[in-house]
């Protein structure tokens, strides 16, 4: 089952379990496994990604599907990105925070930083990643879900 509105109904039976009546349909959102979460919120990173030019020579700015901005700060000299989401939403969640990644021309770094998750999955996702020939090679993603306690994900979560 992918993450995403559903419709509920409630089944009402007597204690010799004959049937009653259904309650009316109610479509809600249902609760979310903490790799879910993470999958949720890397679907909205993955396609403000693909609005970058990383070949560019200069700063760049998008718009979420919905609302909000995705800034990418292209340092050429060091090749390091700074990405700041500013009210990002894409689809179930709205983004704020910033991704960092530090690395050297053969594309061997890190990436880390902090993005906070509102609307219908609330919480906060940590990036600490190692990289290595411009692709994830170590680290990790935690994850806290709203009122949860955190969960570490290894990198290839995200692969």
């Amino acid at each position: 089952m992918l993450p995403g509105p559903y419709t509920y109904r409630i089944s009402a039976y007597d204690s010799s379990n004959n049937f009653i009546t259904n309650s009316d349909p109610v479509i809600a959102y249902r609760a979310v496994t903490d790799t879910e979460f993470f999958h949720v919120y890397n679907e909205t990173m993955t396609n403000a990604e693909e609005k970058a030019n990383f070949g560019a020579t200069s700063d760049q700015q998008a718009d979420g599907d919905l609302n909000g901005t995705v800034v990418y700060d292209i340092e050429l000299l060091a090749a390091d990105v700074l990405i700041t989401f500013t009210d990002y939403i894409d689809y179930y969640i709205e983004l704020d925070g910033i991704i960092f990644t530090d690395s050297d021309w053969g594309g061997n770094g890190t990436t880390v930083g902090t993005n906070y998750l509102t609307g219908i999955y609330p919480g906060t996702v940590y990036t600490d990643l190692t990289i290595t020939d411009k692709v994830s090679s170590g680290g990790s993603y935690t994850v806290v879900q709203e009122g949860s306690t955190p969960t570490v994900l290894p990198y290839t979560v995200a692969q």
